[in-house]
């Protein structure tokens, strides 16, 4: 099948590389990480280099059919309803969809790159490429705002469509084949592993979840992970008594875009850093968890979370300290040792 896929079976195929890390996201997450793709072509457009542009605009179909996915969205339906229903742009007024692209309706990517380049030929003839990146930025900000308004399923799909638009038209500008350059890019799997699933694992950002009495512990933590030889991004909540449906909302937000984890238990149970915990050992990397208890007496350790440690002691390593000190050069040989893992090449 190569290149020539049918834009739902692009869909299926991101799915099938990337869902699981994209389902780990929030929505408005991914549509972030599409903002940031296309940001990467903005100083390539400016200055026409065609090389990074091919670079990077290979990264945005992934991503668009990434977001689509997560929000439920067949994006070959949208684009229809989008483009074909409504009839859009001048060329398209006086002719059929058979006159402008040999077909009764787009069978694969290329035929929608087709499509819309005859659709828009007067129009985009007269559109400046940084205007066109302009443009696409101006549909991915309303497609955001769209998700943060709770808008209905099919205004959404439409702005999306529009960004997939967009795209198409910027690669017609630059007689870029979308579908191609895609391809050479992943053919069907991760560019990066080289696997489908992606395995890959990254290591950016790391969430701290301790209990009340542990906050200093927790701010050493958070001093040692935002260090020179470290320099991860780093977040945490502090933990309060009571277990509100809201704060947990917002924590297990937040742990979605993060990709590591750190965890601080003391001497007493708390329902949150152990909601906390369940959340990252199931969306992260086991090896990019670290489980700590400070001290070895368990007299006065509450009765739950000892039972929690035995528990984890049976599938996991679960590290002891006794000081800030000891936590934080613990804490750094560890991270630095993983950090050190993922950026051995994949074989």
């Amino acid at each position: 099948m190569g290149y020539e896929r049918a834009l739902g079976h692009w869909q299926k195929l991101f799915s099938e590389i990337y869902g699981q890390k994209n389902m780990a996201m929030a929505a408005d997450q991914v549509a972030q990480r599409l903002v940031e793709e296309v940001g990467e072509l903005v100083h390539p457009i400016n200055t026409f280099n065609l090389r990074e542009i091919k670079k990077s605009i290979a990264d945005l179909l992934p991503w668009i059919c990434g977001l689509a996915t997560r929000l439920g969205i067949d994006l070959e339906e949208a684009m229809y309803h989008k483009y074909c229903e409504h009839k859009p742009g001048k060329s398209y007024g006086s002719l059929d969809m058979f006159a402008l692209i040999g077909k009764k309706a787009p069978d694969v990517l290329e035929d929608w790159q087709d499509l819309l380049k005859e659709s828009f030929k007067e129009e985009n003839a007269n559109i400046t490429p940084p205007s066109m990146i302009a443009k696409l930025v101006q549909d991915i900000g309303a497609t955001s705002r769209s998700l943060r308004h709770n808008t209905e399923a099919k205004a959404l799909a439409d702005k999306l469509a529009g960004v997939l638009g967009w795209t198409l038209a910027i690669s017609n500008k630059f007689e870029i084949n979308l579908a191609q350059i895609t391809w050479e890019k992943y053919q069907g799997a991760c560019w990066k592993c080289l696997a489908k699933p992606c395995r890959c694992t990254s290591l950016t950002r790391v969430f701290v979840s301790h209990a009340s009495e542990l906050e200093s512990d927790r701010e050493e933590v958070i001093s040692i992970i935002k260090n020179r030889q470290i320099q991860l991004d780093v977040i945490g909540f502090q933990d309060i008594s009571q277990f509100t449906q809201e704060r947990m909302t917002e924590a297990l937000r937040e742990i979605a875009g993060c990709d590591g984890g750190v965890i601080l238990l003391g001497s007493k149970f708390s329902p949150n850093v152990y909601a906390e915990l369940l959340f990252m050992l199931a969306k992260y990397d086991p090896r990019n968890v670290w489980i700590f208890v400070k001290g070895k007496n368990t007299e006065t350790r509450d009765p739950m979370l000892i039972d929690l440690i035995e528990e984890m002691k049976r599938s996991r390593q679960v590290h002891t300290y006794e000081t800030p000190l000891d936590l934080q050069q613990k804490i750094s040989l560890l991270i630095q040792d993983r950090m050190e893992e993922l950026r051995q090449p994949i074989y």
